[in-house]
């Protein structure tokens, strides 16, 4: 039997390109934090400066979103007082004689001022306090049904220092920048402590009581619920998630230092998930998604090579989590997709085969993809597939009489900062190898023919010569066990299933 698989993903946000104009040789452009995604406070000052090498002369052009911004062709652009009308995609197109080459987008985030923030508080239904800010859209209408983010915070983090917080880190509120507000307006709720202490079971239960309180004093849409958690905010986000599975639409978690139980991960595998996370810190949100795939879910997962916890958090305000969140839907995964021909009803699919062949396509972020490899986890077997963005898996071993769960995952070298990594996403199939087994008995003047294992339809064959074998059809649609006449001379018969 074969299994055919077509992963895609198209994103909505960057496409890492960095090379020459097609058929040109021109300057190479380096991708220093100078040209990283930036978020600033409505009035501030922000750069952004582009490393080019290549040969004299190199020249320069600035654009938002596109367009030439007039005047700005040196290597530093320069925003004085940024206005809502500065965010968008910042790219630099860079010329020498030889050539040109464009940067990748780099998003400015325009965010509104942190005494736009509100502050309230809650008390749940056994006593525990738990004060939280938010922002509403400028313009909210409660007729309008908005998406909701709930942010969990890192350690260190309690009532008294948020709003301190939100001045010096506007990045955390990107969600409500200013363009955001105007073409997908969303409510931003953050949760916290009366002290600095960290995430309890009491918080998880706390917050859960909260979403409801939210869920009837705003016009929330129910399909679009999202969790965001940074570090130790990523253990309550997990909870939440198992808690409160039909609840959420998507999940974004950078660097978390906590996890939960293995068992409880399949409880949420239908939410997608996008985690963070460097190589040389601890491997929880790894952990976490590698567990996710296996129980049939569908995540990104971003590692960079290098790097502290701390450093890693702020590298993946680069990568765009932020439109890929939104653009989920409760239900249903926007973000890879993957279709599988043939049973397509079926949740686990069955076969009376040893090997298992797999074929499709994988796409990401118009950046090409490394490799394409598959992991069947009854065996702890992997593999690498041929091709990339078209692929092929052939003679996966599956273990029999179990169902095999083989992850297959696509590799893409980006992480979206001058940090070397890679960027994975997958989807699960799920295939129980069953083999037939037959036997045959005589019985007077009458053989028995009976089997198990399988899949149907079954058809019966029969031959003289196995030297070389001329099968001949004996029925379909058969189920066991059959009686049939005792031959004269040799025969050799066969079931053949799916």
């Amino acid at each position: 039997m074969k299994i055919s698989m077509r992963i895609s993903l198209v994103f909505l946000a960057l496409s890492l390109s960095i090379s020459a104009a097609r058929g040109q040789s021109g300057p190479t452009i380096q991708l220093t934090s100078g040209i990283r995604p930036k978020s600033v406070h409505l009035g501030e000052n922000v750069s952004f400066t582009v490393s080019a090498a290549g040969v004299e002369p190199l020249s320069f052009q600035w654009r938002l979103d596109g367009k030439d911004l007039a005047g700005e062709t040196n290597s530093t652009l320069t925003i004085t007082g940024a206005e809502r009308d500065d965010e968008g995609d910042y790219t630099v197109e860079v010329r020498n004689p030889e050539g040109r080459t464009i940067s990748p987008p780099s998003r400015l985030w325009i965010v509104p001022p942190s005494s736009d923030i509100r502050q309230s508080d809650f008390v749940n239904s056994t006593g525990v306090r738990m004060p939280y800010f938010y922002h509403l859209p400028e313009r909210y209408d409660p007729g309008r049904r908005y998406p909701l983010v709930l942010h969990l915070h890192h350690a260190g983090l309690y009532e008294a220092a948020v709003l301190d917080w939100f001045g010096n880190k506007p990045g955390i509120i990107r969600y409500i920048s200013y363009r955001q507000q105007k073409t997908d307006p969303a409510i931003l709720v953050l949760p916290t402590h009366e002290q600095n202490v960290g995430w309890t079971d009491a918080d998880v239960s706390a917050l859960s009581e909260l979403l409801d309180r939210l869920l009837s004093e705003f016009r929330i849409d129910p399909d679009r619920i999202y969790l965001s958690a940074t570090s130790i905010g990523g253990g309550p986000l997990m909870q939440l998630l198992a808690k409160r599975p039909n609840l959420f639409a998507g999940a974004a978690i950078r660097s978390a230092v906590a996890n939960i139980p293995k068992a409880e991960v399949p409880l949420m595998k239908h939410v997608p998930v996008w985690g963070f996370e460097s190589a040389t810190e601890g491997s929880y949100t790894r952990t976490f998604i590698a567990d996710l795939r296996a129980a049939g879910g569908r995540a990104l997962l971003t590692v960079y090579n290098s790097g502290t916890h701390s450093e890693a958090v702020t590298a993946a305000n680069s990568a765009p989590h932020i439109d890929w969140l939104f653009s989920q839907r409760r239900g249903q995964v926007t973000l890879p997709s993957l279709a599988i021909t043939g049973r397509t009803l079926e949740t686990t699919y069955r076969t009376g085969a040893d090997f298992l062949d797999l074929r499709g396509s994988a796409q990401g972020f118009a950046y090409p993809v490394s490799k394409v490899s598959w992991l069947n986890l009854a065996l702890n077997r992997r593999g690498d597939a041929i091709g990339t963005e078209a692929w092929s898996a052939p003679g996966i071993p599956l273990a029999a009489n179990r169902t095999n769960a083989i992850v297959v995952t696509a590799t893409l070298n980006l992480t979206w900062v001058p940090v070397e990594g890679t960027t994975t996403f997958n989807d699960t199939v799920s295939v129980f190898s069953s083999p037939l087994q037959a036997t045959l008995a005589l019985q007077g003047n009458q053989l028995i023919l009976n089997w198990t294992g399988g899949v149907p339809p079954f058809r019966l064959q029969r031959s003289s010569d196995l030297g070389v074998p001329a099968w001949t059809e004996m029925g379909n649609d058969l189920t066991p066990p059959l009686t049939l006449p005792k031959p004269a001379g040799i025969e050799f018969f066969r079931v053949v299933g799916q």
